[in-house]
């Protein structure tokens, strides 16, 4: 199984490939267009750049995994005619968590369109979508370098999912949310981030 994960930016857009859990190749756009931390967009080059290191094409691909991250807002369904008719001509770029934040929502697909994106970049009609959580990417990262039966995973960073911080803990193959398990994007706005904060004061 071909596994093409994404993170489409407001910075630092990234390609990355599996195969099951093992990781093949992975890239940041901003080395193949060299524009420091470049990532206002579907990644199309690290996209081709990943695939093609790792000898397959984009109709190889089984399953994509979307961060809740900028996308151009004809992907987006919610908006009335009118405005999504000026959001296009504009070319915007619509943050998916913000939108269903703003909404209380938590499934994407109730205002993503999972299949014109797939048609619009090239994909097999047939590739599942799934939209992953910021915070909970981190920390599962973190985890799969350590050899531990119990862990504390605690992650920190400027903002994801209307998140800035997470703690979990991880034992007898479980990862339990120590916040409690809510989705962050049915909660208030949060303005508790203290990797904006050191952002501000550096």
């Amino acid at each position: 199984m071909v596994i093409l994960s994404l993170h489409t930016g407001g910075h630092d857009g990234t390609a990355a490939v599996f195969s099951g859990q093992d990781l093949l190749a992975a890239i940041q756009l901003e080395r193949m267009t060299r524009i420091k931390g470049d990532g206002d967009c579907v990644p199309s080059a690290a996209i081709d750049e990943a695939l093609q290191a790792t000898g397959h094409q984009r109709r190889d691909v089984d399953v994509i995994t979307l961060s809740r991250s900028y996308f151009p807002a004809r992907y987006f369904t919610h908006w009335p005619l009118h405005k999504h008719l000026v959001y296009r001509l504009a070319k915007r770029l619509t943050n998916m968590g913000i939108e269903l934040a703003k909404r209380g929502l938590t499934n994407a697909d109730a205002i993503f369109d999972k299949a014109a994106f797939l048609r619009d970049h090239g994909f097999r009609s047939d590739v599942q979508i799934h939209v992953y959580d910021h915070h909970l990417s981190h920390a599962l990262s973190a985890l799969a370098y350590t050899n531990w039966n119990d862990a504390l995973l605690y992650t920190a960073d400027g903002g994801g999912d209307n998140r800035h911080w997470s703690h979990y803990l991880g034992r007898d193959g479980q990862l339990a949310d120590l916040r409690g398990g809510v989705d962050p994007l049915e909660r208030p706005p949060q303005v508790d981030s203290l990797g904006l904060a050191y952002g501000y004061a550096t």
